[in-house]
């Protein structure tokens, strides 16, 4: 069985020590009525050349960019990658880590975030960046939120240059809290605010270049704060164009988000990508996402550790900054290798570039009949309209350019110019326009068009060689501690090996170079690979309607209640449906994905087995209810045994039931969340489907749903029309947008790659050795650590260090830091909140029988020191080149870039 490593003999060995004569004994708390007496329809699985041979045709299906002259831009660029970018990624070290929440072995992930940070930050002029977000679109959405925190404002004020993705992305995060985006106008390409009765504390964003393709005036900027306390966004989808001056902190604004897609990101027909949001460092506790910072350890070295933590969800629950988890650490990754390789002179070369190529196609088609030009100060992106409606529809039809609808001009088209354009395809262009070609065949990129100027600060990087880059990286790998290097038994996270095909496939030209918006016909092996995938989980859960747009478990979450609260809304019952159930044991998430949606939320807690408490959920159920969230298993490792119950409460009271699929690696093809009456959920691809986490991102979050919810999905939908599939209109019913494009696809690869390979029997036999390797562990640690209930567990499952403490003053942290010196890093610990001295184990089902028992053993060893020498636990980790973290300090005194560099 693919990267299952125990043979018949270990699993008879497992059954034998946990004291059952099969591996289905293990699951007897599954509701035998709804358990799946079938297999899953799902094909057989495929040995690796044949997986490789059927996502290759789907590859072959689609049209590259780069296949004829292409002119596409509209917030997705196609620049040049080099090759040291693939390099790096391709590094275990990095894609198969997880967030980097065990510093001393993680700082070669730390170290990446915080030079991202200080890339971001020298770009902007601002004083702090995070880490990344999602995309552009979100990056955005969580800027906005940010200033309304901030300025404890509910006014927002948005320019019609916003891209139409950014503004409906904006639109669905502000819809649940009542809140009304107004518009300042475009007139001539230019944001014109001179009548807009903006508020003193409102929240402004402003796109430049806007969509169309203008660059907005200083002058805009500095009149909209010359008025009150507002808080100004600037919003950029181009990150070439933080190469031209002025700098965005000159401008005086507060906060700079957008898409770094450009740089060092492959296209990939959307995502992954990242968002980058930098602000100042008097409202960095309003700043969503994770953050890096240096300090001290014990022996006064300086290292980096995840800082600012006390604003985030694991800890505030629901009075969180955010709902966010995670970061696209690997795409900032990209960036941050990008950005070493060209520094400032190579991005200000290539941004010359792009800009030159687009001044040159404006002087020319300017001359030609029938084309208008209406840009007077661009950057590498116009917009121009064709009297000839027919060569307007085939420009379109062919993928040539894009078409945008620009307020008080109507439609036209987007043509976008990067360094990967050269000045024959644009002679092309300017011939299928009607023109008669450049009038020369050399065109002098080496300087800015003196539209423009170039920035000349002080806080420029210099070019570094591909040797100084792929050293420097090196050197950050090694510091990381991944899957590659032995069991990794982080409880909730799912911690499994990530299949090399998978990568290799998601790098195909035919997926990685698509761009979102070429045209249906050039992109059916894309849909047609999204479309099998939507299929495959659907069958897997048990719900029909799936959208695989958010971009990671939390966004699956706010999704999924989005939806739901879409649907009261829908009935008239959105008034009174104003409240969440959420268990105790339950992830920070959850409580903070549903304060986002405008929800109240009310804890209910766990009962003496570890199951949700009914008398309590019965107590708390009533109209006012709008959903009910739950694991199951849930987070202690637990499968709910009342969970035929617990559905007929929830929905006899109108309710919905919604399933946090963070654990569904333990009941794959056993029974299935729609069969047990779950209404909605939303799945981890980074967790079950083994997406790499990327040392804390990309992940992908699809949410499902049952038939009637599929309306309010977030759209576009696939559509099938004639055998062809295409993107439907967004319904009136829907959400709307939640991210930009359509899903971080090349993760939506690598998880049909893995469903492909296993088929229906794979998965089934990867939730079964996952939950038989949990009870062996379980079963053989009781005597030193307890688990917190006495019961099977499913495919994790939770121990309390509670006793040990008491007895010998040693932790549960103690006793991870120790492990570290095992060579085995540790488990979760403090988590669920509700188990003292909690440690939540999650060995997966990749990992071998030898493993299994290196842990046990490790354990054992760790907990007789703690009991013999308890004051030596206190020091651990000994071994590592950092020692435990001065967290406090990194709080207190933030150093949040690197220094010199």
């Amino acid at each position: 069985m693919p990267f299952i490593p125990q043979n018949p003999q270990d699993i008879q060995q497992i059954l034998d020590a946990i004291g059952v004569a099969q591996v289905d004994d293990l699951f007897g708390d599954l509701p035998q009525e709804h358990r799946l007496s079938r297999p899953l329809n799902l094909p057989d699985g495929m040995e690796e050349r044949q997986v490789r041979k059927q996502l290759s045709r789907l590859a072959d299906r689609n049209t590259l960019p780069s296949a004829a002259p292409t002119f596409l831009g509209a917030g997705y660029y196609r620049h040049d990658i080099p090759a040291a970018v693939g390099a790096v990624l391709s590094r275990p070290e990095f894609f198969t880590a997880y967030t980097p929440y065990q510093p001393e072995l993680s700082q070669g992930t730390l170290r990446v975030m915080l030079e991202y940070q200080t890339f971001i930050q020298r770009l902007t002029g601002l004083e702090v960046s995070n880490a990344s977000l999602y995309d552009g679109p979100t990056a955005l959405a969580e800027a906005v939120l940010m200033g309304l925190r901030v300025r404890k404002s509910e006014e927002v004020w948005v320019s019609e240059g916003l891209h139409p993705e950014y503004h409906a992305v904006l639109q669905t995060y502000l819809d649940p809290l009542g809140i009304h985006i107004q518009t300042l106008p475009l007139r001539n390409l230019l944001t014109e605010p001179a009548d807009a009765a903006i508020g003193e504390t409102a929240v402004v964003v402003i796109q430049s270049p806007n969509y169309a393709g203008e660059l907005e005036a200083p002058a805009l900027f500095r009149s909209i704060k010359a008025q009150g306390h507002r808080f100004l966004v600037l919003n950029v989808c181009e990150a070439f164009s933080l190469a031209l001056d002025p700098i965005p902190a000159e401008l005086g604004v507060d906060a700079v988000a957008g898409s770094g897609q450009s740089f060092g990101n492959a296209l990939s027909y959307g995502g992954p990508h990242f968002g980058f949001l930098a602000g100042r460092m008097s409202d960095i506790r309003q700043l969503p996402g994770r953050i890096a910072g240096r300090t001290e350890d014990r022996r006064n070295r300086e290292g980096i550790v995840l800082t600012f933590q006390a604003r985030e969800q694991h800890i505030r629950r629901e009075k969180a900054s955010s709902n966010i988890c995670t970061n696209q650490a690997l795409n900032a990754l990209a960036a941050t290798v990008f950005l070493h390789f060209h520094g400032m002179e190579g991005l200000q070369s290539m941004a010359a570039e792009c800009a030159g190529l687009a001044a040159a196609f404006v002087d020319t088609a300017r001359t030609i009949d029938g084309v208008t030009i209406h840009n007077r100060r661009f950057f590498n992106e116009v917009f121009l309209q064709v009297e000839d409606h027919t060569l307007h529809k085939w420009l379109i039809d062919d993928g040539v350019l894009i078409e945008a609808q620009i307020p008080g001009l109507g439609k036209g088209l987007l043509a976008a110019f990067t360094e990967e354009n050269t000045p024959e395809e644009l002679d092309r262009l300017v011939r299928m326009l009607g023109g008669s070609g450049l009038p020369s065949a050399t065109i002098d990129l080496s300087q800015i068009p003196d539209h423009l100027s170039l920035r000349h600060d002080q806080i420029a990087w210099k070019r570094t060689s591909e040797t100084a880059v792929m050293r420097h990286f090196h050197k950050l790998a090694q510091q990381n501690y991944c899957v590659d290097d032995g069991i990794y038994p982080l409880g909730s996270c799912t911690m499994k090996f990530n299949p090399r095909l998978n990568e290799e496939l998601a790098r195909l030209p035919g997926f990685s170079q698509l761009h979102p918006l070429q045209p249906p016909c050039q992109v059916q092996g894309a849909l047609e690979l999204i479309d099998q995938l939507e299929a495959a989980l659907s069958e897997i859960t048990g719900l029909p309607a799936f959208t695989l747009q958010p971009a990671a478990g939390a966004h699956g979450e706010l999704t999924a209640l989005l939806v739901a609260r879409a649907f009261f809304v829908d009935r008239g019952e959105d008034n009174h449906r104003n409240t969440v159930l959420v268990p105790d044991s339950a992830h920070g998430t959850n409580p903070a994905s549903a304060h986002m949606c405008g929800y109240q939320v009310r804890t209910i807690p766990s009962d003496a087995r570890g199951n949700i408490d009914l008398e309590s959920l019965r107590a708390n159920m009533g109209t006012h209810i709008a959903v009910v969230m739950m694991t199951n298993p849930n987070t202690l490792g637990l499968f709910e045994e009342h969970i035929i119950e617990v559905q007929r409460i929830v929905h006899e009271a109108g309710a919905l039931l919604y399933y946090d699929g963070a654990n569904l690696n333990a009941i794959m093809g056993k029974i299935r969340p729609g069969d047990m009456g779950f209404d909605l959920l939303h799945l981890n691809l980074h967790k079950t489907f083994s997406t790499p986490h990327g040392g804390g991102g990309p992940g992908s979050g699809p949410v499902g749903v049952r038939a009637d919810l599929a309306p309010y999905l977030p759209g576009p939908r696939l559509q099938r029309n004639d055998r062809v599939l295409y993107w439907g209109p967004i319904g009136e019913k829907s959400i709307g947008r939640v991210r930009g494009a359509y899903g971080n696809f090349g993760m939506l690869v690598r998880a049909l790659a893995y469903i492909r390979r296993l088929g229906g029997p794979g998965l089934k036999r990867a939730s079964e050795i996952a939950v038989l390797n949990a009870n062996y562990l379980m079963a053989r640690l009781p005597e030193i650590l307890p688990p917190a209930f006495e019961r099977r567990c499913m495919h994790e499952f939770v121990l309390t260090a509670r006793h040990l403490k008491s007895a010998t003053g040693a932790s549960a942290m103690d006793v991870a830091k120790r492990l570290i010196d095992h060579h085995i890093h540790p488990p979760t610990v403090y988590f669920p909140l509700i188990v003292p001295e909690a440690m939540m184990i999650e060995p997966t089902e990749t990992v071998s029988l030898a493993e299994l028992d290196r842990l046990a053993e490790a354990l054992v060893s760790v907990v007789a020191e703690a009991h013999d020498d308890p004051a030596s636990l206190a020091e651990a980790p000994k071994t590592t080149t950092f020692s435990r973290f001065d967290d406090v300090r990194a709080v207190r005194t933030p150093k949040l870039n690197i220094e010199g560099t």
